[in-house]
């Protein structure tokens, strides 16, 4: 197998175990604002896991790109898709610090706002995932 090959599975297995845990922390979120506490929740990590797939699925997805000969840097569904993951990593990077003071007890911090701060990222997720298969915008 080539390793442009080895790094499509890559690119997929943290766009699956990194990417795809979004909706487990929208998840947390919603249920940790019905309960009015993220205290015993585990969104912290979660959220580092999200971070960590989010920046290893954008670098695989670049390096297949270049490994391809740049076949894809020029297409628009790409670049969208491109912009879309700093997006989301911006929603998420938000929902870590406001997380992070509403567990060390800032009463500032609304929990109905994390939640949707981490469907918002769910969202972005889907549309990434609609361009990647779609491919619009030729």
């Amino acid at each position: 197998m080539s390793a442009l090959v080895w790094l499509r599975v890559a690119h997929v297995v943290s766009a699956v175990l990194g990417v795809g845990s979004v909706g487990g922390v929208a998840v947390t979120a919603h249920a940790a604002s019905r309960a009015g506490t993220l205290g015993g929740t585990p969104i912290v990590p979660m959220l580092r896991l999200t971070s960590i797939g989010f920046a290893l699925t954008f670098l695989t997805g670049a390096a297949l790109d270049l490994a391809a000969g740049g076949a894809f840097h020029d297409r628009w569904w790409f670049r969208i898709a491109g912009i879309s993951m700093v997006v989301a990593g911006v929603l998420l990077g938000i929902l870590r610090r406001r997380a992070r003071r509403a567990i060390a007890g800032d009463g500032a911090v609304s929990l109905p706002g994390l939640a949707w701060l981490a469907y918002g990222a769910a969202a972005v997720v889907a549309w990434i995932t609609t361009l990647m298969e779609l491919r619009p915008f030729q």
